[in-house]
């Protein structure tokens, strides 16, 4: 079964790559973006095709997580996901992702990171917030790195039509190969295009 959380207004998918205001994104690429191991230089986008701009985000215990960080040429691909507090979808999502992404694909190279930007009333998220989130997910995000963020620039949410969560698959080299909006049970679409793009 097929579960959306649909959103108020703006466009989601800004949301989820506009990130790169957050901070910043390690070593860049020249803005032809084909050097592996390195962030992507600008120019970014929001679809498929484009490249993805880092961030610098908080984990939930206050560490700091760089997209695009020294690990780089470990990862084929990173798998982010937007979460909010109050959408039941999101929970549902973040309950199957260690078990059903991170785990199976960790030998692949494949990274996933799970983003909360608001808490359960639709407010900004802390520390506490993000370890009640990850927590209340019963496992399913232990081997997710889980960051949040209360002020992400360009936001907009939903009047375009798009579901939480959502969740964008890029490749070492940024380059975005799908955008997913909602989530099913057992997390098959996402398997799916992460299956494609490998």
């Amino acid at each position: 079964m097929r579960t959306t959380t649909r959103l108020v207004s703006g466009s989601v998918t800004a949301l989820a790559l506009t990130l790169g205001s957050c901070g910043g994104s390690g070593p860049t690429a020249d803005a032809g973006g084909d050097a592996p191991c390195v962030a992507p230089a600008a120019p970014y986008g929001i679809r498929v095709g484009d490249r993805m701009e880092g961030f610098t985000l908080p984990r939930c215990d206050g560490s700091m997580m760089t997209l695009y960080d020294s690990h780089l040429c470990e990862y084929s691909l990173i798998v982010v996901t937007i979460a909010t507090g109050w959408c039941g979808a999101c929970a549902a999502q973040s309950e199957q992702l260690t078990r059903e992404i991170a785990i199976p694909y960790r030998d692949r190279g494949v990274r996933v990171v799970e983003v909360v930007y608001e808490d359960a009333e639709g407010g900004r998220p802390d520390a506490a917030f993000c370890t009640e989130w990850t927590t209340a997910a019963g496992g399913g995000l232990s081997e997710v790195d889980v960051v949040y963020t209360s002020h992400v620039p360009g936001f907009g949410v939903g009047a375009d039509g798009s579901s939480l969560p959502i969740t964008v698959v890029a490749d070492q080299r940024g380059v975005i190969r799908s955008i997913l909006s909602g989530t099913d049970d057992g997390l098959t679409e996402l398997k799916a295009a992460i299956d494609a793009a490998l």
